[in-house]
């Protein structure tokens, strides 16, 4: 079995006062330097902000999303851009985030044959 690095996980910043625990997170992807769009089909909801995984880092938190949660397991090669935003309970979605960008790469090397005792 191939090994593939996993692809990095992004940090969303946690808004300051912290939004209500039944709002939702919300990913929106697309090649570099997409237009979102709330209608697009390219959308994943990442579930309840309360049951997301926090980090903290440079006296900030973030909340912590593995980007195969947003992309799954058919993810690409190439580069995909990441937008963000809250949905509350209503379905209505705030803003988006800035983008972030960021490579995946799901080449596996070539498979080598059988080793042989050179003598």
């Amino acid at each position: 079995m191939s090994k593939i690095v996993p692809a990095k996980d992004i940090g969303v910043p946690i808004p300051s006062p912290p939004p209500d625990a039944t709002n939702h997170l919300i990913a929106y992807y697309g090649a570099p330097g997409f237009t979102p769009s709330y209608s697009q089909a390219q959308r994943v909801d990442l579930g309840a902000v309360s049951a997301l995984k926090s980090v903290s880092q440079s006296s900030a938190s973030y909340w912590d999303i593995p980007m195969a949660s947003i992309l799954g397991s058919a993810a690409q090669n190439g580069s995909y851009g990441f937008v963000f935003t809250l949905a509350d309970a209503n379905g209505n979605e705030g803003d988006f985030s800035p983008a972030v960008t960021e490579a995946v790469d799901v080449t596996v090397p070539l498979a080598l044959g059988q080793p042989i005792i050179l003598s």
